[in-house]
């Protein structure tokens, strides 16, 4: 299993979470930890996004849309689709 395909699924876990929350000022606390875990420049497991992508997130971080994180979802989909959970 890749570093990349490990993020991605701690990631998108993350998001399902994110989506689950009951308020709005907890849906706020979680995107901040998501951002700040997978987006930010200086995040501690880094996923592979457009710069583009980053800012977008970083934007509309306050605002907490539930689109928030769609094209990051998106971006990191595509190396869970291209990786092979287990090799024999």
């Amino acid at each position: 299993v890749s570093e990349g395909t490990v993020q991605t699924v701690l990631f998108l876990t993350d998001l399902e979470e994110y989506f689950r929350v009951p308020s709005i000022g907890f849906m706020l606390a979680l995107a901040k930890k998501v951002y700040n875990k997978y987006i930010h420049a200086h995040a501690i497991l880094p996923l592979p996004l457009r710069m583009s992508t980053r800012s977008e997130i970083h934007a509309h971080l306050e605002s907490v849309p539930l689109t928030l994180f769609d094209q990051a979802r998106k971006e990191v989909s595509s190396v869970l689709s291209c990786s092979h959970l287990f090799s024999y």
